[in-house]
């Protein structure tokens, strides 16, 4: 059981709304907090009883369990429901009253989430297993509880509106697959898995009357979107010796809904995009098919035998790993042509591209992959019976530069190699590989009316560098 108080204070641009002064003695008084605000202390409740047991039958082995998860908006939601001036819709309130439970006064929601994992040998050295669970994940609290209270309302365009009966997300998942020890050294793994994810939360645009009966446009999550994910994992380990192993493993997976967060949808709003509320599957932004990781082990740790012979080379361990993953989704951009130089007032100026409308083509393409090797090295000292362990860590150990952020219209990362002189910006013009989106700042091209960074100076296009740490443990 989790007893929890939440507060809430976000103020946007605060001196909007403060009183002004007209005179010495005389000052206007406002209503406003700030452009943009939502203050709220809730105490909320959650919690969960569960109950496991595992069978065991001629080699089967079962693990059978139940979880039954309830929780307790707070009755800083069941006192808003019940006050006509809460902005809450009317079938909002009728519809949290029905889905709730009422102990004592407080409403509540409950949900039972079963699992199943099941292992049983097929033939000798080899084992099949089957998994099955649901999972669920509540809404962030300000999903639920932002401008309730209508004394305190935030009155800037399309603010947040809390949902009293938004629902938690739920993951279904299932995964079956066999393990096999094909000798005493090697061992292969193939499972496939997908999973259900329903009550995925979105975003739309209501219209509610505030305290005072005036009709304001509020932003409000509802359960209305669903993903689904589906795939394959092959693993292979393989022991060489008493001192070296490695291991590689594969998945290849997709992943398709209908918004990618909760946010999408008010983003298409804001931006009057045109697939609002669409109902096409498409790849979702954190959808990357490909993921193939390798690592090696090397230790060394023999009393009184060094390898080679040489002294230094006893009490060890070189741990490597790579990883090779797809990369971003991107939704493509499409060129609309050049807009108008200034000087000559033909259309051969900076080029213009557009976010590909299609909803079909909703992160359609895939930007440069991911490509990392770490690297772990330890050493170690016995004496008296203390163990001093010195390591070294190495992140990112060649360098890589992977694309945290895209360029919608290359599919690669920002480049971040442009001239200092303007006579070898200007003859970049011509080459593609340099066009960002009309939004972000092109050095290429002067333009007073910018006023924000060029994308190449913004330290977050790349993952983190090479990372070194130097460590120290005594154990004792």
């Amino acid at each position: 059981m989790k007893f929890m108080e939440y507060q809430w204070i976000d103020i946007t641009r605060p001196w909007i709304g403060a009183p002004i002064q007209i005179d010495e003695d005389t000052f206007t008084e406002t209503s406003r907090l700030g452009q943009t605000s939502d203050i709220w202390n809730v105490s909320p409740a959650r919690g969960a009883f569960y109950v496991s047991d595992q069978i065991r039958y001629r080699g089967l082995i079962a693990n059978i369990g139940a979880r039954l998860e309830y929780w307790f908006p707070g009755a800083y939601v069941d006192r808003f429901v019940d006050d006509p001036l809460s902005p809450i819709p009317d079938a909002i309130r009728e519809a949290y009253l029905n889905d709730t439970y009422n102990l004592f006064g407080a409403r509540f929601k409950m949900r039972l989430l079963p699992r199943i994992n099941v292992s049983f040998p097929v033939r000798e050295n080899m084992v099949m297993f089957f998994n099955y669970a649901h999972k669920s994940k509540l809404p962030h609290p300000t999903h639920i509880y932002a401008g309730l209270d209508p004394f305190y309302q935030d009155r800037s365009n399309l603010s947040n509106l809390g949902n009293p009966n938004l629902d938690p997300e739920v993951d279904i998942s299932y995964e079956i697959g066999f393990r096999y020890q094909l000798t005493s050294n090697d061992a292969f793994n193939i499972s496939a898995f997908w999973s259900d994810k329903y009550d995925f939360i979105t975003s739309q645009r209501i219209f509610v009357q505030d305290a005072t009966g005036r009709e304001v446009a509020r932003s409000f999550r509802v359960n209305g979107d669903f993903a689904r994910v589906r795939g394959v994992e092959i693993s292979y380990l393989k022991r060489y010796s008493h001192f070296l192993s490695s291991n590689i493993n594969f998945t290849y997976s997709i992943a398709e809904g209908l918004s990618s967060t909760s946010n999408d949808a008010l983003r298409d709003i804001i931006d009057g995009g045109q697939d609002i509320g669409n109902n096409i599957e498409t790849p979702l932004a954190w959808d990357r098919p490909i993921d193939l990781k390798a690592s090696l082990i090397f230790r060394w740790d023999r009393t009184n035998d060094p390898l080679f012979g040489v002294g230094f080379l006893n009490q060890f361990q070189i741990f490597l790993s790579g990883m090779y993953r797809s990369g971003l989704r991107y939704t493509p951009m499409i060129f609309q042509g050049n807009e108008r130089n200034p000087i000559t007032g033909e259309e051969d100026w900076r080029p213009i591209y557009e976010r590909d409308t299609d909803p079909n083509n909703r992160f359609s393409e895939i930007g440069e992959p991911w490509v990392i090797f770490d690297l772990n090295f330890q050493k170690w000292f016995d004496f008296s019976g203390v163990r001093l362990n010195f390591s070294m860590e190495i992140s990112n150990l060649f360098n890589a530069s992977n694309a945290a952020i895209i360029n919608p219209v290359t599919g690669k990362a920002y480049r971040t190699d442009y001239p200092t002189d303007q006579a070898s910006l200007i003859e970049l013009r011509q080459d593609r590989s340099f066009d960002v989106p009309s939004n972000v700042r092109d050095p290429r091209y002067v333009d007073p009316r910018d006023n924000s960074s060029p994308s190449f100076l913004n330290p977050a296009n790349f993952l983190e560098q090479r990372h070194i740490v130097f460590g120290i443990g005594i154990n004792f």
